[in-house]
C-alpha cells in the first residue's frame, strides 16, 4: 500500500459511505483525490497506528478512468473500460478497525486491507495461475487486474467466473443462517435441517453423492435453481446397493398380534440382507403366532 500511495495510485479519504456512493453513481471525483502522496502516506501511517488524526479516514484506490482490460473467455473476449463498473470507481482498499478486536490477533493491528486490494496481491505472491470466483464478483474483475498491473507484480493471475449454487426454497446466506444459529433456533451449524455440508451429512448424505452432484454442475456462468430431489436421488443411487435390509417398527407405535392358529414353537429362517447383493450375508427371520405390527395396522 505504501508503494501504491507513493506512486499516486491510492489516497486517503474522509468521506462517508453515502458520499462515496454518490460519487460513484454520478461519476465525479472525491475532494480528497488530488491530495499529495506525501500527505496520503502520513495519514496511512497514522491509520495503521490508530492515531486520532486518522479518525474517519480510509484508503481508496486512485483508478485511471481510461484503464481498460480484457474481459471474457477465449470465445467472447472484449475490451472493457474499468470505470464502466461503478464498484471499480476508486474502491476502498484499507479501513480502520482500531475499535474492533480481531478473533486471532486481538487489537495488535488497527487497520486491515479490504478484499479488492488483498486478493490480487495474495494470489500473485502465492503463484495462483487461475482464481475461480463466483459470478457476483464479475464486475470487480477489472479492479483485480488493475492492482496486479500497477504494482507490477511478477506473477499475473487469470480469473474465471462460475455461477453460484442456488437451491429452491433454501436460504444459503451464511449471514442469515448465522442469525438462526445465534438465536438458538437450531442445534448448530450441523443441524440436519440446515443446508450446510455438515447438516446434510448428518442427515444421511454421502461424500460420493455430494461430490457427484457438484461435479455435474460444471463451471457454468448461468444462474439457475437446483432441486433437492436431484442430490438425494444420487444419494439413494449410491446407498441402495450397499444398504442391508432390515424390518423395524417403532416401539411407541407398535402393537402385539396373536395368531390363534399359528405355530406353537418359533421357527427361524435365514434370508439375504440384500436380494441383489448376496455377499452381504443373511439375517434371521422368526416365525411364530405372536407378532409385532404397527398400531395403525392392528
Amino acid at each position: 500500500m505504501e508503494k501504491m500511495i507513493k506512486e499516486g495510485y491510492a489516497y486517503a479519504d474522509k468521506g462517508t459511505g453515502e458520499e462515496m456512493k454518490d460519487q460513484r453513481d454520478n461519476d465525479f471525483d472525491s475532494p480528497f483525490r488530488n491530495v499529495s502522496p506525501e500527505e496520503n502516506l502520513k495519514l496511512f501511517k497514522a491509520l495503521l497506528e490508530g492515531k486520532d488524526e486518522a479518525n474517519g479516514y480510509c484508503i481508496r484506490a486512485k483508478v485511471d478512468k481510461e484503464y481498460t482490460f480484457i474481459d471474457g473467455d477465449d470465445k467472447k473476449k472484449k475490451t472493457v473500460r474499468i470505470w464502466d463498473h461503478k464498484c471499480c470507481r476508486d474502491p476502498v482498499f484499507f479501513r480502520s478497525k482500531k475499535d474492533v478486536a480481531h478473533h486471532k490477533t486481538g487489537t495488535k493491528y488497527k487497520a486491515y486491507p479490504c478484499y479488492d486490494f488483498a486478493c490480487p496481491i495474495v494470489d500473485s505472491l502465492e503463484g495462483i495461475t487461475h482464481a475461480l470466483r463466483s459470478i457476483e464478483y464479475h464486475d470487480r474483475t477489472g479492479g483485480y487486474y488493475w492492482v496486479q498491473e500497477v504494482l507490477k507484480l511478477e506473477h499475473k493471475t487469470i480469473l474465471y467466473d462460475f455461477s453460484r449454487l442456488n437451491m429452491v426454497y433454501t436460504v444459503l446466506s451464511k449471514r442469515k443462517l448465522k442469525y438462526i444459529v445465534d438465536q438458538n433456533m437450531v442445534e448448530g451449524w450441523d443441524d440436519p435441517r440446515f443446508p450446510t455440508v455438515q447438516g446434510i451429512m448428518r442427515k444421511g448424505m454421502t461424500p460420493y453423492s455430494l461430490k457427484k452432484f457438484m461435479l455435474e454442475q460444471g463451471p457454468s456462468k448461468n444462474t439457475n435453481m437446483m432441486e433437492w430431489d436431484k442430490i438425494w436421488a444420487y444419494n439413494k443411487e449410491y446407498i441402495d446397493p450397499r444398504a442391508p435390509r432390515y424390518t423395524v417398527i417403532s416401539k411407541e407405535e407398535s402393537a402385539r398380534l396373536l395368531v390363534t392358529n399359528g405355530p406353537d414353537s418359533i421357527e427361524v429362517e435365514n434370508h439375504p440382507l440384500h436380494q441383489k447383493n448376496p455377499e452381504m450375508g443373511t439375517k434371521p427371520i422368526f416365525y411364530g403366532k405372536e407378532l409385532i405390527i404397527e398400531k395403525e395396522d392392528a
